[in-house]
């Protein structure tokens, strides 16, 4: 993994921007890319993505190289500008949307939108009393008066009064609806927690103008979007923003991307960053020491088939990019 990170991918990465920002071909029919589903063959928006790419890379590098945080800030301002650049597959009704296709699979849908995003945005946890609107774009509760998620390490039927569901109405999951894979609101969480404590004027508008094209992507009303990010709990101003304000908007703005659990891991789990987050305990946690998750588990049948596996003991050892 260490020689993916510090050598091939810079690679890769650099190459590919250097030859999107080439001059167009002179011959007309070369400057139409034909069979592109993301962005119909704009080359600028493929720079954009691009870039994109190269300034979350720099980010998670900033773990070992902090001196990457700057080159993050430079790569997220050339990269999306609104949320019209996201990097993202829009699905058709004849090609569903995979969040969509899981809903229809009762067998392995034992999952239902944690507690921890649930409290974030119901009013009981971080922000008290503060309902984020784009809790019922999110996610279900068939009408009840309350939104509750499932505990850490829980199943669906563990725990009575678990009310909140994917649904074929909720917007991410809808059979229509894009996978999103990459984002202007990430983008603007990345300014925001790079220029942190250099420029935190420029961190604060970022981290607003994360939260604000989070929910207009998902349809929140202007009056709604205005309620929420006037709210002092949210309006923190720049001089008392912090790192738990920006990874927790960032956190409920990334639902249900990956990049989420990557974030975690580069700070480990910090309860002063992630505040309240709880591991599952007991029999629920059976990694050893019960500590937290930093790998995903490998498919029973890959060991047979792939012979360049890492021997790693469990899911508990930390990536080399996370062992600061």
């Amino acid at each position: 993994m260490q020689e993916m990170y510090e050598i091939h991918l810079p690679a890769l990465m650099n190459s590919a921007i250097e030859d999107l920002e080439r001059p167009l071909p002179d011959a007309p029919g070369l400057r139409t890319l034909q069979g592109d589903l993301i962005y119909g063959g704009d080359l600028s928006k493929w720079r954009k993505a691009a870039y994109a790419v190269r300034a979350r890379y720099n980010l998670h590098i900033a773990v070992k190289n902090p001196a990457a945080l700057s080159a993050a800030v430079a790569d997220a301002e050339r990269a999306f500008s609104s949320n019209a650049d996201d990097f993202q597959l829009v699905y058709e009704e004849n090609v569903q949307n995979p969040w969509f296709i899981f809903l229809g699979n009762a067998v392995n849908k034992v999952q239902r939108p944690g507690s921890y995003i649930t409290n974030l945005m119901n009013g009981t946890a971080y922000y008290a009393d503060v309902v984020d609107p784009r809790i019922t774009r999110y996610m279900d509760n068939r009408g009840a008066d309350n939104f509750r998620g499932v505990g850490p390490g829980f199943l669906i039927d563990d725990e009575q009064g678990v009310n909140v569901d994917l649904t074929q109405t909720t917007w991410h999951s809808r059979n229509v609806a894009p996978l999103q894979m990459m984002t202007y609101p990430e983008m603007q969480f990345i300014l925001a927690e790079a220029l942190l404590s250099t420029n935190p004027t420029a961190a604060y508008e970022a981290y607003l103008n994360g939260i604000t094209a989070s929910m207009e992507k998902v349809g929140v009303s202007t009056a709604e979007i205005l309620a929420y990010t006037q709210d002092p709990q949210v309006a923190v101003g720049a001089a008392n923003l912090t790192l738990a304000d920006v990874m927790l908007q960032k956190y409920i703005a990334l639902y249900l991307n990956i990049e989420t659990w990557t974030d975690m891991r580069r700070y480990q789990y910090d309860p002063s960053v992630y505040v309240g987050l709880e591991k599952p305990s007991g029999v629920r946690n059976q990694l050893p020491g019960q500590g937290w998750i930093q790998r995903s588990n490998i498919p029973d049948d890959e060991p047979g088939t792939n012979t360049c596996l890492p021997e790693i003991p469990n899911q508990g050892v930390k990536l080399w990019l996370f062992d600061n």
